[in-house]
C-alpha cells in the first residue's frame, strides 16, 4: 500500500478534530468545516444560519377594561435561573458551535473575532475577510467568467492551444530569484567606502521601493500572475490608459503606472512633466566622470564605447553599490545579475543627477509586457512590488502570515573594493547641482577628446593596491602631452561632463 504523502492530510480533522484553518484554501476548509459542524449536531447549520436561540417566556395579552387600555401579549426574554432544561440544550448547541470554530483557527484569526457573542457573527466575520463581501464575490464571478470565455474564444481562433494553456497552470512560486530587498543597513565602520552611496539612497525617491517588505504571499502571487491581463481604462480625465486587470482572493484589482507609483511612494508627476531620457552620449560622459573603466576601450573617444554590456564589476565601488540596488531591487531581472540596461542606467543617471525620472512608468511598462507574452513566463516577475501592490489595495485583509521572505541583496554588494582616485558621489551631485539647467545642452557639446578617463588601466585595481601600479606608471611616463595626466583627469572629467570647460587642461 502506497504511503498518502498529501502533505494536508492531517490538517483535513477527524470525527474528533475540526479540519485546521486555511486561508490559501479557504473554500475548501469552509465545506469541510461545515460538514463537521453539522457531524457534531445536525441544527448547528441552521445557527449558524439563523443566530442563536434564545430563552422567552410568554406575557399573556390583557383585555381593556373600562379605566385602562388593552394589553397586546409579548416576549420576554427570561433570566438564567428561570431557563428550562430544554432551554438550556438549546443555547448550548450555539456555544457549541463557537467552541469548535475557535479550535479550529490559529491565533491570529482568532484574535479578529473573539470579541464576537454568537456563531453566526463568528463564521459571517471569516467568510467575509476571506472571501469578500456578497458584491465582491459577485464581481469576482464575473470576472473570472469574463477571462474563462475570452480564453475559449482565442483558442477558437488559434490552433495553437498549448500556448495559451500556460496562463492556467499551477507553478511553484520563486520569490528569491528577483526584485530583492536592499542592504542599506550595513555596519559603517566594516563598509566605510560605502556609507555615502547608502545615505544617498535613503534619502533618494527610490527608497521605500528598495527596502519595503510586505511579506510575500504565493497564493496572491499565482492568483494576480495566472489572472492578469493586459488592458486600458478611462482615468478622471476621460483619457484611456493602459492598464492591468487581475483578480485574487482579496478581490478584484487594477494597475496603472499612476497607483503603482502611489504604492510604492515615487514623486508625483511635476506639473512641467517629467525630464528627458539622456542620451547615449551623456550616459557614457557620465560613465566616465564616475570613473568606470572601459576594457580594450580607448579612453579618448565616446564613439567607440558601447551601452551594450555595461558591467558592475568595471564600475568604482559606490556606483557598483547603486546598480546593485537598481538592477536587483528595482526591476523583475532574474538572469545575470551582474550586467546593466540602458533603462537601468538611465535610472541611475536620474537619481544622481537629481533629474525627474518616471520609475514607476519604467517598471510598469517591463511588468505589461511580460504579461503580454503569448507563452507567459511560469516564473513570476516583480514579486515583492506585486505583493505591496495587493497589500496597498487590501491593506485589511492582507495575510499576515507570509510564505517565507524575500531574498536580499548579495553580500558581494558590499564586498567591492573601492579604487584609488574614485569619484565621491557628493561631489559630482555639488557640480550637477550647480549647472542642471544647462547640463544637457552642455553635454552634448563637449568634443569627445574633453573628456578624459578617471583612471589609466582598463582593469579594476586589486584590494592591495594603494597607489598606481608600474604599467599605470610608465603607461603615464609615455602619455602624449595632449593626454590628461592621473592628478588632473578628475577634475578635468568632473568639468567637462558638467560644462565647467570646453578644453581639456593643460598638463601641469
Amino acid at each position: 500500500m502506497a504511503l498518502n504523502t498529501n502533505t494536508n492530510y492531517y490538517d483535513n480533522g477527524s470525527l474528533s478534530k475540526p479540519p485546521r484553518f486555511s486561508r490559501d484554501n479557504f473554500s475548501l476548509w469552509k465545506n469541510r468545516m461545515m460538514l463537521f459542524l453539522e457531524g457534531a449536531d445536525p441544527t448547528i447549520p441552521e445557527y449558524i444560519e439563523n443566530g442563536p436561540y434564545e430563552p422567552v417566556r410568554i406575557i399573556a395579552a390583557v383585555p381593556a377594561t373600562a379605566t385602562t387600555e388593552a394589553v397586546p401579549e409579548r416576549y420576554v426574554v427570561k433570566e438564567i435561573r428561570q431557563w428550562s432544561d430544554e432551554d438550556k440544550k438549546k443555547v448550548g448547541i450555539d456555544a457549541k458551535a463557537k467552541t469548535i470554530i475557535s479550535m479550529a483557527l490559529p491565533d491570529e484569526v482568532f484574535h479578529s473575532i473573539m470579541h464576537l457573542k454568537t456563531s453566526k457573527e463568528m463564521w459571517e466575520t471569516i467568510c467575509v475577510q476571506y472571501e469578500g463581501t456578497t458584491e465582491i464575490q459577485e464581481t469576482r464571478k464575473i470576472n473570472l467568467v469574463r477571462q474563462y470565455e475570452s480564453f475559449i474564444a482565442e483558442m477558437a481562433q488559434s490552433s495553437i492551444v498549448a500556448s495559451k494553456h500556460v496562463r492556467f497552470a499551477i507553478t511553484e512560486v520563486e520569490i528569491t530569484k528577483c526584485n530583492h530587498l536592499g542592504r542599506l543597513d550595513f555596519k559603517a565602520d566594516k563598509y566605510p567606502h560605502l556609507v555615502e552611496a547608502a545615505e544617498f539612497l535613503k534619502q533618494s525617491c527610490k527608497a521605500y521601493a528598495i527596502t519595503v517588505d510586505p511579506k510575500p504571499s504565493k497564493t496572491l502571487l499565482q492568483q494576480f500572475w495566472f489572472t492578469a491581463d493586459v488592458t486600458e481604462l478611462t482615468n478622471k480625465k476621460g483619457e484611456r490608459v493602459p492598464a492591468i486587470s487581475f483578480s485574487t482572493d482579496l478581490g478584484p484589482g487594477s494597475m496603472t503606472a499612476l497607483s503603482l507609483r502611489k504604492s510604492l511612494r515615487f514623486p508625483d508627476k511635476p506639473k512641467s512633466g517629467f525630464d528627458a531620457l539622456p542620451t547615449d552620449a551623456e550616459l557614457i560622459s557620465f560613465l566616465d566622470a564616475m570613473g568606470y573603466c572601459w576594457e580594450n576601450k580607448p579612453r579618448s573617444s565616446i564613439s567607440n564605447k558601447k551601452l551594450t554590456k555595461i558591467l558592475k564589476a568595471q564600475m568604482p565601488s559606490q556606483l557598483n553599490f547603486i546598480f546593485s540596488h537598481i538592477i536587483q531591487c528595482m526591476s523583475g531581472k532574474s538572469g545575470l545579475l551582474d550586467q546593466a540596461s540602458k533603462t537601468q542606467l538611465q535610472m541611475a543617471y536620474s537619481v544622481i543627477a537629481g533629474q525627474n525620472f518616471d520609475y514607476a512608468t519604467a517598471i510598469f511598462e517591463d511588468l505589461r509586457s511580460r504579461l503580454e507574452k503569448p507563452e507567459r513566463d511560469p516564473k513570476i516577475s516583480y514579486v515583492r512590488f506585486i505583493c505591496t501592490y495587493i497589500k496597498f489595495l487590501y491593506p485589511n485583509t492582507y495575510p499576515t502570515k507570509d510564505d517565507g521572505t524575500f531574498a536580499r541583496i548579495g553580500q558581494r554588494s558590499l564586498e567591492v573594493k573601492p579604487l584609488s582616485n574614485e569619484v565621491s558621489i557628493s561631489l559630482l551631485r555639488s557640480r550637477l547641482s550647480l549647472h542642471s539647467s544647462s547640463f544637457s545642452a552642455t553635454t552634448q557639446t563637449v568634443p569627445s577628446s574633453a573628456i578624459p578617463v578617471a583612471t589609466t588601466t582598463s582593469k579594476r585595481p586589486s584590494a592591495s593596491s594603494i597607489g598606481p601600479s608600474k604599467k599605470a606608471k610608465k603607461t603615464k611616463e609615455s602619455t602624449p602631452s595632449s593626454t590628461i595626466p592621473e592628478g588632473a583627469s578628475q577634475q578635468a572629467t568632473l568639468d567637462a561632463f558638467v560644462g565647467l570647460s570646453s578644453t581639456t587642461p593643460e598638463v601641469t
